[in-house]
């Protein structure tokens, strides 16, 4: 998949696998990667997600991968890309537009939380290892780097709204706890918050912050160390494929259980 904007960015570039051959349509998930990965980095989620049956689409944000960059990139682009691709996926023919699901990871968790409050076609989220205070996504980027907390800290945030010309009242609305928050009130979409305990890049204490304003929040803490491994965890895959088999309505009918994947 390459799509582009109205200024000729290209914007993602994609691979789709096709689900099981279903009667009907299968439902799908998009798998959404974090900051400084690629799509190539989060198969580790695909191959267990087509097994169950779904069809999976994995793409790389802007500035990520082998999409195009930007000037400023941000915390939104995980959010406005993902936009894209539901939008891609709204316009194939094989994709069951009601039970479209999505699982991000890190600030693909983040990005998506931040989509469902603009609306976005998602049936079901479930977000792993998602950081939702922008502090903790700038010391963890220092500590990536190896550069000290004091004072870019308190610097790198200022210069990165300023460069990307985001207005402060939406960097005041990109608050997932608000948001997972008032979609919970609302009963709108299901979502399941995935943390690890060991997680050492964004610690525990993000889903707790979300826990605090969302006691009855869907969630699960896993046991393994590491920012990109709650997958190794044996509680991981049976609660995640039970959620979204709870909400996606993934049939039993299943003939083929090959599939087939393509680039797209």
């Amino acid at each position: 998949m390459e799509k582009r904007r109205g200024n000729g960015e290209r914007l993602v570039c994609a691979s789709f696998a096709v689900g099981f051959r279903v009667v009907g349509l299968s439902p799908t998930v998009v798998v959404s990667h974090g900051w400084g990965s690629n799509r190539s980095r989060v198969l580790r989620y695909v191959h267990p997600l087509h097994r169950e049956g779904y069809s999976v689409l994995v793409y790389n944000v802007r500035s990520h991968g082998d999409s195009d960059s930007v000037k400023a990139p941000s915390g939104l682009l995980f959010r406005d890309d993902l936009q894209s691709a539901l939008r891609y996926l709204e316009g194939r023919e094989d994709v069951d537009k009601q039970r479209i699901g999505v699982l991000g990871h890190s600030l693909g968790g983040f990005g998506a939380v931040l989509a469902l409050d603009e609306g976005a076609p998602i049936r079901a989220l479930v977000t792993d290892s998602m950081p939702v205070r922008f502090a903790t996504m700038v010391e963890a980027e220092l500590r990536r780097r190896k550069l000290p907390a004091f004072p870019l800290a308190h610097i790198i945030p200022e210069i990165m709204v300023r460069r990307s010309r985001i207005p402060s009242a939406l960097v005041k609305r990109a608050n997932p706890a608000a948001i997972l928050e008032d979609n919970a009130s609302g009963k709108r979409v299901p979502v399941m918050l995935v943390h690890s305990r060991g997680d050492s890049i964004i610690p525990p204490a993000e889903l707790n912050h979300v826990l605090a304003r969302v006691p009855d929040a869907n969630h699960l803490f896993v046991d393994v160390d590491g920012h990109s491994a709650s997958e190794q965890d044996p509680a991981f895959w049976p609660a995640v494929t039970g959620f979204f088999k709870e909400y996606l309505s993934i049939r039993e009918e299943a003939v083929d259980k090959q599939g087939d994947y393509a680039s797209v």
